[in-house]
């Protein structure tokens, strides 16, 4: 049966949500534009993973955040960052009120909705594209705002493709096969790259990562050697045509690299990356590889994630790896660290590699290892769809395949023994488990942190589920503790 959609006003994250969308829209310069996505992008996050209900919320008011909403910058002359603020403020009075109230308090994570890059381009484009749309866009619901971006960049696929020039261009760089990287500093070089490329780096989008004009009206460089090598870089082949467009921050990272179309890069790309990135680390020792390019440890080369060596060796923290999506599946594999597996959506793909992991190692979805596997540590199946390890496998630590009612490793289970009082008390009573935990849900790793708290003995038991709403129906449901023979009442 399926089941309805949970009222939005009662999932825990959702403060977090408006404070996500606030954020993303400050990168949009026209406030009208920025204002509809703070608003419109909340309520189009899709839901990700398991949905938890809670009756009323079990964990301290403290501990759950409950009431307490994300403190958001305040940025002069952006009046829609205020009322985002206090969007969020009413939604968590709303958490905090429903709660006490006894009703069922969600918690599911959202993401970002599939489309919201497109969306965001678009709007950031108006001012130039379309400056009337920017009038309208407070009667244009989230879905019209999809197909609105999407004949945006149809009309720049369907516009004519040509060679952008070296206008507006600086600091060029070598790279191999004849190819070189171009510096693009004005807004007309990102013009010209957006219609050779098919792609939206022009129309003003991107026009805040361009130079000042000085007084004789040329570009000028910035003093700063990071704000002078960060910004907008193009790949032009040996007959100048764009191959590929690099958006680099400031900051140390690689925001995107596209190709056409804005196409994904292929494994033929990545030593002309590795080249704009070398060269680039003069200016900024920390900048990052994207992370789909991996470091072998055994001689230093870096390499395509999607199309990697054999016998590769790889030493974490390194993002979830999807065999699904690579070119071919390397032999001998090593990992040092908690590598999480991610299997096929749907069906089943049999992983038949050889691996050899020190760490924990938790699968998820439809993933079968067949191959030979050796795991210096945990073996977490417990997401898979398919709960066997090979029957060669080494394992040194426990192969998890089924969950225990009220374990540590679920978000917001109810433990014994203890009223939870503090988060301090709960991560010195867990041990090195915190590490655990993390590994589960946030595929990383977090300090852990101790605080002098006092706790009480209580009495927990879960009692049977009540009649829960269509919307939660489906849903773990965990009743609040009972404390000596009645509720104890939330502060």
């Amino acid at each position: 049966m399926k089941t309805a959609a949970a009222p939005r006003l009662l999932n825990a994250v959702f403060p977090q949500a408006i404070a996500v969308a606030a954020g993303v829209a400050t990168v949009i310069e026209d406030d009208r534009a920025a204002a509809w996505l703070a608003r419109r992008l909340p309520q189009a996050m899709p839901p990700s993973g398991e949905l938890l209900a809670m009756t009323p919320w079990p964990l301290s008011e403290e501990l759950g955040g409950l009431g307490t909403a994300p403190r958001l910058p305040a940025v002069e002359g952006r009046a829609w960052l205020d009322d985002a603020q206090e969007w969020a403020e009413r939604s968590a009075h709303a958490l905090l009120a429903a709660s006490r109230a006894g009703d069922s308090v969600i918690h599911q994570e959202l993401t970002l909705p599939r489309h919201f890059g497109t969306v965001r381009d678009w709007l950031a484009a108006l001012p130039e594209t379309d400056p009337r749309m920017l009038d309208k866009l407070p009667r244009v619901t989230w879905d019209q705002a999809v197909e609105h971006a999407r004949a945006y960049h149809e009309r720049l696929k369907r516009s004519r493709l040509r060679i952008a020039g070296d206008e507006g261009t600086v600091d060029p760089v070598p790279s191999v096969a004849g190819h070189r990287w171009l510096h693009l500093v004005t807004p007309e070089a990102l013009d010209a790259e957006s219609a050779a490329m098919g792609h939206c780096v022009g129309d003003g989008g991107y026009d805040h990562l361009t130079w000042e004009r000085g007084r004789d009206g040329l570009p000028e460089r910035s003093r700063c050697a990071r704000d002078a090598a960060a910004g907008i870089w193009s790949l032009r082949d040996r007959d100048g045509r764009s191959v590929l467009t690099a958006e680099v921050h400031s900051a140390g990272y690689v925001a995107q690299i596209q190709r056409r179309f804005n196409e994904t890069p292929q494994p033929e790309d990545t030593p002309h990356v590795l080249v704009l990135l070398d060269r680039l680390r003069a200016a900024m020792p920390d900048l990052d590889d994207p992370d789909w390019i991996v470091r072998d440890e055994r001689d230093g080369s870096r390499h395509d994630l999607h199309c990697m060596p054999d016998g590769i060796h790889l030493k974490g923290p390194i993002s979830p790896l999807n065999p699904c999506d690579w070119r071919r599946l390397p032999t001998a594999m090593r990992i040092e660290g908690h590598v999480v597996l991610r299997g096929a959506y749907q069906g089943v793909l049999d992983l038949d590699m050889g691996l050899h992991v020190v760490g924990r190692l938790l699968v998820r979805g439809g993933l079968r290892l067949t191959g030979e596997l050796v795991v210096e540590g945990d073996l977490d199946l417990r997401a898979a769809d398919v709960k066997e390890a090979p029957q060669s496998a080494r394992v040194t630590g426990k192969v998890l395949t089924e969950s225990e009612p009220f374990s540590i490793c679920e978000p917001f289970s109810i433990w014994t023994d203890i009223c939870m009082k503090s988060v301090g008390d709960i991560v010195d009573r867990m041990g090195m488990t915190w590490r655990d935990l993390a590994a589960d849900f946030s595929e990383g790793v977090r300090e852990r942190v101790r605080a002098g708290v006092t706790y009480e003995q209580v009495e927990i038991r879960r009692t049977p589920e009540p009649a829960v709403p269509r919307y939660l129906q489906g849903a773990p449901h965990y009743r609040q503790i009972e404390h000596r023979g009645g509720r104890r009442p939330l502060r």
